[in-house]
């Protein structure tokens, strides 16, 4: 799950991984480039779903973090989609820019909500 933060995340014209997005790009469409990057926060999510998994009785903060997780790359998706439709693009345009950092953020988030 960590390792998903220095996975492109964009790719295309290049590739930009978590810590090359700000993180207002999950509520903004031009977040700019200053500011608290996303990476930094995938990051912490990973790390503490790795400390949960090791502690027994904690499945409902897993699957509330897990969800989280899912969250945060869905959200990144659909502001991707946005960001491609407003150029013109359409819905299946959007996969060929985002990276496999995001593929393995949902697939991470799922994996530790799903762990008991």
């Amino acid at each position: 799950m960590v390792a998903a933060a220095f996975l492109p995340w964009l790719s295309g014209l290049g590739s930009a991984n978590a810590f090359d997005v700000p993180l207002a790009v999950l509520w903004s469409l031009d977040p700019g480039t200053a500011g608290f990057k996303l990476g930094f926060v995938i990051v912490a999510l990973g790390a503490l779903g790795a400390g949960l998994g090791v502690v027994p009785g904690f499945g409902g903060g897993r699957l509330l973090l897990g969800g989280l997780i899912m969250a945060v790359a869905a959200d990144f998706v659909v502001q991707t989609w946005r960001a491609v439709s407003d150029l013109g693009g359409g819905f299946g345009d959007v996969f060929d820019v985002l990276g496999v950092g995001v593929y393995v953020t949902l697939i991470g988030g799922a994996l530790i909500a799903s762990r008991k």
